[in-house]
């Protein structure tokens, strides 16, 4: 088991809340040493991290659509629990964008959306 990762993050010094079982909240600052940690168990926990970053935005959509956005897709880490839109909120968008265009705008987006479609 390669643990090039840990050797190369080595140690890093963090600050974060913690809550007693009273409810007491404080900040601590401890220091992580990742140098004797394994490759797999480092990405293991960067997913973890990305894992739950990315639940919270389908807590908009519907499942059939949080499916769609999500079900098989590579999603860029940084890009984890960013806003994602669900389409009724898009379409309303675009109506309400398009709303105040001349016909002839209208008409010019759709055949642009739809060739861009491939339909």
């Amino acid at each position: 088991m390669s643990n090039e990762l840990g050797k190369m993050i080595g140690q890093v010094r963090h600050t974060f809340g913690i809550m007693a079982n009273d409810e007491t909240k404080r900040s601590v600052t401890v220091t992580f040493d990742f140098s004797t940690s394994t490759d797999d168990e480092i990405k293991s926990w960067l997913v973890g991290n990305r894992a739950i970053a990315a639940q919270k935005p389908p807590k908009s959509m519907t499942m059939a659509e949080a499916l769609k956005a999500y079900d098989g897709q590579v999603i860029l880490a940084a890009d984890a629990g960013k806003k994602v839109e669900s389409l009724t909120a898009t379409v309303d968008k675009l109506a309400a964008n398009m709303a105040n265009k001349s016909i002839e705008e209208k008409q010019a987006y759709l055949e642009a959306l739809i060739a861009k479609l491939g339909m």
